[in-house]
C-alpha cells in the first residue's frame, strides 16, 4: 500500500524556515522532530510506503527528495503562483489555504502516481476541501486528519459537502472528536479518536546523572525542562513560555539549585532572552532547536519534570515523549494534554497563565522527589499502554485497509 501524505502547511517555508529557522537542506539531512517521521517508521512495519508532500514557495518544479534520518521520500510541490500575490493581503490566511493547494503540480502528480490512499494532514483547513475535490475526480480514497487547524465560520457549508467525500476522519484529541460529532453528526461512523504514536522504545528511561554527563550539565543542579516553539500567536506566547519564565522567576528565589532549560527556537527567542536578562535570571538556559533526537532523549532524562503551559495544545507530543522517559509532566488543562495527564497520578493539570498555580505544582515536585519519581513511572505506563507504535499502528492500518478495500 502506498499513501500520499499531504502536509497541512500552506507552504513549507512559512513554518520550518520562517518560524523554526530550518533550511530545506537541514530539514532533509538533520531534522527529525516531526510526527510525520514517526508515522513513516510505524507504517513501514505494516508494509505501507509513505510519500510526504509539502507545498513550497521556492520550488520551481516538483522536487523528489529523501529525508535521510527517516528514509522517508518527500515531494516539494510549487504553490499556486497566485499564492505569492495574495499572501501580501491582510487577513488572507483562510483563503490562502485554498490557493496554496490549488496547484496543478499536485493534481497531475497524484494522477500519475495513483497512490492507494490520500492522507491529508489537516481537515479543518481549506486545503482539505481542495484535496477532497482531487480525490473525487481521481477516484482515490481520502482520509483527513486533525492536527490543530482552525475551521473558519464561512467554511461550514463547504465542509458539510467535502467531509462526505472522506472515507474516514481522524482526531488526535477527545475535545475535537466531540466538536466534530456535534457539528457534523453524519460522521458518526466515519470519525475516530486516533492520537499520534510515541516511539517508546527510543524514548526510554536513562539514569539521570548519565544523561547530565552526556549534556555536560552540572550533576549537583536540578533541571526543569521546557521543549517547544518560541513564537507568538495572536499576541500571546504559543506555548506559554511567558508564563513559565515569570513562574520560574519566583521559584528560583526559593530554590537556588534549580535551573530552567528551554529547548526550542522561533521568532520570539530573542525577546525571551532579553526578558530573562532584564529580570536578572541567571539560571535559565536557552539551548536552541535540537535536531538530534538522541540529544533530546538526554534532555528529557536529565530533567526532574517537564512543563508545557500552552494556552492551546492539540496534542502535546513533547509531553508524551518526556512521559515515555519516565518523567512527570505539568501541563495546561487543554486539548491533547488533558487526554494524557491524569491529574495527581502521572502529572499535574493547571490553568494556562495561572502563575501561582504553576509555582505551587513546581515547588511540590521539587520538594517531593520520591512522589515525582513515582508519578513519572505512572507516566511511562500510560504511554506504553495507549500510545505505542503497536496500538496506534494497528488501529490506523485497519482504517487504511478498510478505506482502500471499500
Amino acid at each position: 500500500m502506498k499513501i500520499a501524505l499531504i502536509s497541512g502547511l500552506n507552504a513549507f517555508e512559512n513554518f520550518f524556515t520562517d518560524i523554526l529557522g530550518i533550511s530545506k537542506e537541514d530539514f532533509l539531512t538533520k531534522y527529525e522532530k516531526d510526527w510525520i517521521f514517526e508515522y513513516a517508521k510505524m507504517l513501514e512495519t505494516y508494509g505501507i510506503e509513505l510519500v510526504v508532500y509539502f507545498f513550497s514557495k521556492r520550488a520551481k518544479r516538483l522536487e523528489l527528495r529523501k529525508h535521510l534520518p527517516s528514509g522517508c521520500m518527500i515531494k516539494f510541490i510549487p504553490v499556486n503562483p497566485l499564492y505569492k500575490i495574495f499572501s501580501h493581503f491582510p487577513k488572507s490566511h483562510p483563503y490562502l489555504q485554498y490557493i496554496s493547494s490549488s496547484s496543478p503540480g499536485l493534481f497531475f502528480d497524484l494522477k500519475e502516481e495513483r497512490p492507494s490512499l490520500i492522507y491529508l494532514q489537516e481537515y479543518a483547513t481549506g486545503k482539505y476541501d481542495v484535496v477532497a475535490l482531487y480525490s473525487k475526480i481521481l477516484n482515490i480514497p481520502l482520509i483527513g486528519a486533525y492536527q490543530g487547524g482552525k475551521e473558519y465560520f464561512f467554511q461550514k457549508p463547504i465542509k458539510k459537502i467535502t467531509y462526505k467525500i472522506a472515507k474516514h476522519l481522524l482526531c488526535i484529541n477527545r475535545d475535537e472528536t466531540k466538536r466534530m460529532l456535534n457539528n457534523y453528526p453524519f460522521l458518526k461512523n466515519r470519525l475516530s479518536f486516533v492520537p499520534n504514536p510515541i516511539d517508546s522504545n527510543f524514548f526510554h528511561q536513562i539514569e539521570k546523572n548519565v544523561a547530565k554527563k552526556r549534556l555536560d550539565l552540572n550533576l549537583k543542579k536540578r533541571y526543569v525542562l521546557f521543549v517547544g516553539r518560541l513564537h507568538r500567536f495572536k499576541r500571546r506566547s504559543r506555548k506559554g513560555v511567558d508564563f513559565l519564565i515569570e513562574t520560574f522567576h519566583d521559584v528560583s528565589k526559593l530554590r537556588d539549585d534549580v535551573e530552567l532549560i528551554i529547548v526550542g527556537s522561533g521568532s520570539d527567542e530573542a525577546k525571551h532572552k532579553t526578558r530573562v536578562r532584564k529580570m536578572g535570571l541567571k539560571n535559565v538556559r536557552f539551548e536552541g532547536l535540537v535536531f538530534d533526537r538522541k540529544k533530546l532523549l538526554y534532555y528529557y532524562n536529565a530533567s526532574e519534570f517537564i512543563v508545557l503551559p500552552s494556552p492551546v495544545e492539540p496534542f502535546g507530543q513533547v509531553i508524551r515523549e518526556a512521559m515515555a522517559c519516565g518523567k512527570t509532566a505539568i501541563g495546561s488543562n487543554v486539548g491533547g494534554i488533558k487526554d494524557v495527564i491524569v491529574d495527581r497520578m502521572n502529572g499535574f493539570l493547571l490553568h494556562s497563565g495561572d502563575v501561582e498555580e504553576m509555582k505551587e505544582k513546581m515547588l511540590f515536585l521539587l520538594d517531593n522527589p520520591e512522589i515525582c519519581r513515582n508519578m513519572g513511572l505512572n507516566a511511562r505506563r500510560k504511554i506504553k499502554k495507549d500510545y505505542t507504535f503497536e496500538s496506534i499502528g494497528n488501529k490506523l492500518f485497519q482504517i487504511f485497509k478498510q478505506a482502500v478495500e471499500n
